[in-house]
């Protein structure tokens, strides 16, 4: 859930990126300017990629650093619970 909004960008972009190539193709537009467009959807596409890698990664170093600091903590708790159920 942390990271659903940025793969929604990441999305968005790939899909725009697609369907201004898959049109190109098709229509074949006169004029040199296309080409520049067509860089600009590149890069933002790759700014989103690396965007989204960037949180998934501080996503699974918070998850990991979280089970690591208070595994003494879900230890302790997890002996109370089996203590006050038998």
């Amino acid at each position: 859930m942390a990271v659903s909004r940025y793969t929604k960008i990441f999305l968005c972009a790939t899909w725009t990126w697609i369907t201004f190539s898959i049109t190109r193709a098709a229509v074949r537009p006169t004029g040199d300017y296309w080409v520049y467009i067509n860089r600009v959807l590149e890069a933002i596409f790759a700014a989103t990629l690396v965007l989204l890698a960037e949180k998934l990664l501080l996503q699974v170093i918070a998850i990991n650093f979280h089970r690591t600091s208070l595994r003494d903590r879900l230890d302790e708790n997890g002996e109370a619970l089996r203590a006050l159920g038998t």
